[in-house]
């Protein structure tokens, strides 16, 4: 797999970045042309001062597609990409600690420029299904749509400029099947309804993608070093932080009840029970706390972190007295557990017990 191709190409894709101008955000501007040359000044001026605002209104209402995945997909994966890279890096013949390091670190802006675009053609996709709309006005009542920024007609139209313009970037950066592969798997998700599919369906897919968006990630903070190809060892680490994922992103439907009902969803907590969701949950990550550093065949000092943050997460998830001691977004990077444990699915917010469910629209 190419890394970077001609730069002519590489010009070309920058420029087509840097002025795509979103149809369906423009400011329209009136006829100037019987204006008088002050008014025309005026009225330019005031076009700049409204252009200014629109850009700004528009950068923060994409912002808001991906607002809450900062701590449970951007920094991990990041995060993630970095390990994988300087591992993948640091293991080829005459390698170089500290000019490995460097390099990987002036990566990481690539890597979390490279996560958050592909990671914004997943969320608007899904954010701008009516039944998503009808979810987050209860769930998440500030993104773009509930909150009337956006409509979903705008939305689809956005999803046109920005689908071809992220293939193309992905392509420079040599990871043009990472993206196709997420693109298919947000379309099975959200269009076909693979989201609402039952629970195995709905865990599997949310695997393959995050596993899809590591793997651009770390091929991205790969770069230039010479590593066109992950090695077998991280495509097995790859497959475990799939499998963790799998057994337990359940857990993101907790919080999520009262939204998941409006829309008909069968969630886990829903069909199986809130009690029973949050045990299924919590035994396999203290039991991923213990594999993961085991398949690394790390010192006994190295299961401290793991082992620690997985089990203190099982016993917050199971509820068993600690939510007036601990507060999950007060743990020291809580979704990192993904670097020492490969569980990238904990919450990022306290689990509510036995919340107000509102009736579902008749």
């Amino acid at each position: 797999m190419m890394i970077y191709t001609a730069l002519p190409q590489r010009r070309l894709a920058l420029k087509l970045l840097a002025t795509l101008r979103f149809l369906t955000f423009q400011t329209q501007f009136g006829d100037h042309q019987h204006h008088s040359v002050t008014e025309n000044a005026t009225q330019k001026a005031n076009n700049v001062e409204s252009s200014d605002r629109c850009w700004s209104y528009n950068f923060y209402t994409l912002w808001l597609f991906n607002k809450s995945d900062l701590k449970t997909v951007i920094l991990p994966t990041t995060t993630f990409a970095f390990c994988c890279a300087l591992f993948e890096i640091t293991n080829q013949p005459c390698s170089n600690l500290p000019e490995d390091l460097i390099y990987i670190l002036t990566r990481l802006p690539h890597v979390l420029v490279w996560t958050w675009v592909n990671l914004l053609m997943e969320t608007i996709a899904n954010q701008r299904l009516p039944e998503s709309i009808l979810e987050d006005s209860i769930n998440k009542p500030w993104r773009p749509f509930p909150s009337k920024r956006l409509n979903e007609d705008k939305g689809r139209h956005l999803l046109l400029w920005m689908i071809p313009a992220i293939f193309l970037f992905s392509w420079i950066m040599g990871t043009l099947q990472e993206t196709a592969a997420l693109a298919v798997l947000s379309w099975m998700y959200n269009d076909l309804a693979g989201s609402s599919e039952g629970t195995f369906i709905r865990n599997a897919l949310n695997a393959a993608g995050l596993s899809s968006l590591y793997a651009g990630a770390t091929m991205v903070a790969l770069g230039e070093s010479g590593n066109q190809e992950l090695t077998d060892q991280t495509w097995r680490w790859l497959g475990v932080v799939a499998a963790v994922i799998m057994t337990t992103v359940q857990v993101q439907d907790l919080p999520d009840r009262c939204g998941d009902i409006a829309r008909g969803r069968k969630t886990m907590p829903l069909v199986y029970g809130e009690e029973l969701t949050r045990w299924i949950t919590a035994v396999p990550i203290i039991g991923w706390s213990f594999v993961c550093p085991m398949l690394w065949d790390v010192a006994g000092v190295g299961y401290i972190a793991p082992v620690g943050m997985g089990v203190l997460l099982g016993i917050r998830i199971i509820g068993c007295g600690l939510e007036s001691i601990i507060n999950i977004n007060d743990l020291l990077a809580p979704r990192y557990a993904s670097i020492f444990t490969a569980s990238t699915t904990q919450p990022t917010h306290p689990i509510p017990k036995n919340p107000t469910t509102p009736r579902p629209p008749s």
